[in-house]
């Protein structure tokens, strides 16, 4: 071997970052562009990655997963890199995310879905060229965003193949200095933690299958979690430091509905069962129809990019919770009599928001805008046309409080 060269680069949200290793055969010695004398075990580890067999799928084998490695790992996997998307699940499920996570069998089953997807502000590529002596070259190319940066394209001993070797990506990542860009993701760095999210993601799939399987006789789902968050609708304030209370969040659309309308629903989640379901198939539709059947209100989002969420929470459209900070706000800022005119009819009531304005849709047709955050359009209106108070809780939620009244034909009546 003559040369080895490494190119790896990164670019996304922060400052991009770059580097380039070259390593030399200076008589039998292999020494890096800096000075440092690089181990032969190092570049003897490179070379037979190229040389070996495709690896044809991630297999736990090649990725270092055994027994012993998940019963060390079971820990770690969790505390090393908190917070993360599913850290109260971790604590909260214990038992059954380590009797999971220790099942090699169940991990042998997982590993496709760790390699599939892609996000954004996430570009990364890594180049290895190593020249022989005698000058032919072999080359391996990843833009992968997975861990271990597989798979490969590589060029070697007269053929290209794709191979996803953790090997490869092991050994280049060994000859890059500590902080050199993608090092981390090149030797695994964080698999287990990875492979940890995963586990709780396949379990929470899992806890939510019969809802789904029921729901998605009417809607498509695009998107469902088990959420531990609150807000002035739905879930409870933590106490402590730890959640209060669990819903499945599931965002749905449906054929006959709008391009950028959907239902968001929040249904209650205890002990891996899903409840509510029922409840939201039998009651949605009649909220659904009523936003829908305004007339005004769809001629102002024609043109306006932004989705309309139409809400249900344990029941309902205007929860309870929401109708007590509703109550709340109108005393506040001196709407007392709008609050118990919408209590006289609340189950009634579509809750909808819009770009950070909290609508009521209210039986007869007519609108009450709540309050709002920061939006760029409030449907017609502009904030300025609004009088605003500070509302009584929940300021960090859409925190400007207004009970503004608009007619079912869309004239603002009372601002």
């Amino acid at each position: 071997m003559k040369l080895v060269t490494i190119e790896s680069r990164w670019g996304g949200l922060g400052k991009p970052k770059n580097t380039e290793v070259l390593i030399r055969n200076q008589n039998g010695k292999f020494v890096g562009s800096d000075g440092r004398t690089v181990s032969t075990l190092s570049i003897e580890s490179l070379l037979q990655s190229f040389s070996g067999s495709a690896v044809e799928r991630p297999l736990s084998s090649n990725l270092g997963i055994t027994q012993a490695w998940l019963n060390d790992n079971v820990e770690p996997a969790t505390e090393k890199f908190r917070p993360s998307r599913y850290s109260l699940h971790f604590i909260q499920y214990d038992s059954t995310y380590r009797a999971a996570f220790t099942n090699l069998s169940f991990i042998d089953s997982l590993l496709p879905s760790i390699f599939r997807g892609f996000h954004t502000d996430d570009n990364l590529r890594v180049g290895v060229e190593v020249t022989l002596t005698n000058d032919n070259v072999w080359s391996a190319v990843s833009e992968s965003q997975y861990e271990f940066m597989i798979p490969w394209r590589i060029k070697a001993l007269g053929r290209t193949f794709t191979s996803y070797d953790a090997n490869l990506s092991r050994a280049a990542g060994a000859l890059l200095p500590d902080q050199g860009a993608n090092r981390a993701r090149l030797i695994g760095e964080r698999f287990n933690h990875t492979l940890a999210n995963q586990v709780m993601a396949h379990i929470e799939e899992q806890w939510m299958s019969p809802a789904l399987a029921l729901i998605r006789d009417r809607y498509t789902v695009g998107h469902a979690d088990i959420d531990f968050g609150y807000s002035i609708d739905y879930g409870k304030e933590w106490r402590d430091g730890h959640p209060q209370e669990e819903n499945m969040r599931v965002f749905l659309s449906r054929q006959d509905f709008p391009q950028l309308f959907r239902a968001v629903a929040f249904l209650p989640f205890r002990e891996g069962t899903v409840y509510g379901t029922e409840d939201f198939l039998q009651h949605a539709p009649g909220y659904e129809n009523l936003v829908l059947s305004i007339d005004w209100l769809s001629r102002s989002l024609n043109g306006n990019p932004t989705f309309v969420e139409m809400r249900f929470v344990q029941g309902r459209s205007f929860s309870d919770k929401a109708m007590a900070v509703f109550a709340a706000d109108m005393r506040a800022i001196g709407k007392e009599a709008l609050a118990k005119e919408v209590m006289t009819f609340q189950e009634h009531v579509a809750l909808i928001v819009i770009h950070q304005g909290y609508w009521l849709v209210l039986p007869d047709k007519r609108m009450v805008l709540w309050r709002f955050g920061v939006p760029i359009r409030l449907l017609k209106w502009t904030p300025a046309d609004f009088s605003t108070k500070e509302c009584a809780s929940y300021p960090q939620s859409a925190g400007k409080c207004v009970g503004a009244v608009v007619s079912a034909q869309g004239e603002l009546i009372s601002p």
